[in-house]
């Protein structure tokens, strides 16, 4: 932060003022200090999404609270889902890799980068597929349930033949 401090006044609705007052970060008394706190955070969330590693652990910071609630769960009730924790590291990386990957407004030339964007997001989907189906590989699956990948891997079956028949035509 810059050693010159600019006072400032804004109007907010009683819900945000609410809100602000039950935001406890570490160091933030005053809602001077919490304001203070979501300006850095919201300016850090614009930077980190410069390099793959800033955007993953902002990503993975992001979704740590959901995570720790679904692994709580998880273990109160002794069970355990792959599909879950297939998507929850899939997800996190693969914004990561986007939001790094997208071209800048001053790029020129943003085609290549848009190619190369568009091959790492089909290497992770198609990888997240292959894994996925690989669940469906026997009747049952380490799930909740487990026949949740069973049920749903007969229509895909069915656009394979598709696409199959269609390839063979060509």
């Amino acid at each position: 932060m810059s050693g010159k401090s600019v006072t400032l006044s804004a109007r907010i609705s009683q819900e945000d003022a609410d809100f602000l007052a039950s935001l406890q970060p570490p160091g933030a008394v005053t809602p001077s200090d919490k304001l203070r706190h979501l300006l850095s955070e919201a300016r850090r969330w614009q930077e980190d999404a410069a390099t793959y590693e800033s955007s993953l652990a902002r990503y993975a910071e992001l979704a740590a609270p959901a995570l720790r609630r679904w692994r709580q769960a998880e273990r109160a009730e002794h069970m355990h889902s792959e599909v879950v924790r297939l998507l929850a590291e899939w997800l996190p990386e693969t914004m990561a890799f986007m939001a790094s990957a997208v071209p800048g407004p001053d790029d020129p030339t943003p085609r290549p980068e848009l190619e190369a964007l568009e091959a790492g997001l089909a290497d992770r989907a198609f990888t997240f597929i292959d894994t996925l189906l690989r669940l469906g590989v026997t009747a049952t699956a380490p799930g909740y349930d487990p026949e949740v990948v069973a049920r749903r891997i007969e229509p895909v079956f069915d656009l394979l033949s598709v696409m199959q028949a269609a390839r063979r035509a060509r």
